[in-house]
């Protein structure tokens, strides 16, 4: 049998468990075995199967989207690609931008998601300011299956950040100083363009931002 390089074995060994992981989940369910897949070992799954997409596959293709206004290639809650223009298709698409790390974040994204439970018409796109593929996979996870968000550490990430100038305090290294506001923060767009319709500062203003939405 073939046998990957040795640097590559690690990452080998990582796609290999994961897809087990999910085959034997898909095999139970299946099966009407789900009583015995407990919360804590599906939400494990998923964040691998996640951490994945992020750092290798679906983030490649996002990379040919290159500077799309917004990307068209997305992921759901279980680190699956989806087609954008499906997605949100009908929907008041708003960008969430938002980190784990920041705890001004942590305390919005709850409230963001009961105000979602409300308002079916309306959709949320995930743009992460987390530090790794971990952070942001631990992320989404934690989301309403609902949302969709912006592969991790694609182009597409990086240039809507710099478009609507939205970026965390700690990521100035990485984007400067000309932003606009911090996070968490909202931009509700056009799907179809990627144009600006509303700045939602949730930074300054909390759950009364979406008052504007």
């Amino acid at each position: 049998a073939l046998r990957p390089p040795c640097r590559g074995r690690a990452a080998y060994r990582s796609s290999i468990c994961t897809i087990t992981a999910l085959a034997a989940m898909a095999c139970m369910l299946l099966s009407g075995a789900r009583p015995f897949l407990s919360a804590a070992y599906q939400r494990r799954v998923w964040v691998r199967a996640l951490a994945a997409a992020g750092a290798s596959g679906t983030t490649g293709a996002a990379e040919a989207v290159g500077t799309a206004p917004l990307a068209t290639v997305l992921l759901d809650s279980k680190g699956q690609a989806v087609n954008a223009e499906s997605a949100l298709k009908g929907k008041s698409v708003a960008l969430y931008f938002a980190g784990q790390w920041c705890p001004m974040c942590r305390d919005f994204t709850p409230k963001l998601a009961k105000f979602m439970e409300d308002n079916a018409d309306k959709a949320v796109v995930f743009v992460s300011s987390d530090f790794s593929a971990q952070d942001f996979a631990l992320h989404v996870a934690s989301m309403p299956g609902s949302w969709t968000a912006v592969p991790y550490a694609s182009p597409a990430q990086d240039a809507l950040k710099r478009k609507f100038r939205i970026w965390g305090g700690r990521e100035q290294p990485s984007f400067g100083d000309g932003r606009r506001g911090g996070i968490p923060a909202l931009v509700v767009v056009d799907a179809a363009t990627g144009e600006e319709l509303r700045y939602l500062d949730a930074e300054a203003k909390g759950v009364a931002a979406l008052r504007d939405w």
